[in-house]
């Protein structure tokens, strides 16, 4: 999954440490990118990590006009914190 995305940004325990977050995202490469997951392990959660790895994505994908994400509706507060806004959208999921 990390080798598919066109973006990835990861967080490590120490400067070569255990991987205990990331995000990917997904991109055309002019218009529009999608940033399917955003991941901090539970031990490593409510230190600001989830922010700042979604803050440095945001950053990578500045040239994007359009930036998409799906997240469960208990998730929304913290994106919105984080400066995104809700939206409708239809989606297709085959778990």
């Amino acid at each position: 999954m990390l080798r598919g995305s066109r973006h990835v940004v990861l967080a490590r325990e120490g400067a070569a440490g255990p991987l205990v977050g990331f995000i990917t995202a997904l991109g055309d490469g002019c218009q529009a990118a999608f940033m399917p997951l955003l991941a901090v392990l539970p031990a490593w959660r409510g230190q600001g990590l989830g922010t700042a790895l979604l803050q440095r994505m945001l950053a990578l994908l500045a040239a994007y006009p359009c930036i998409d994400l799906t997240c469960d509706p208990a998730l929304q507060p913290f994106y919105v914190r984080c400066g995104l806004r809700r939206s409708v959208g239809m989606v297709v999921r085959r778990y």
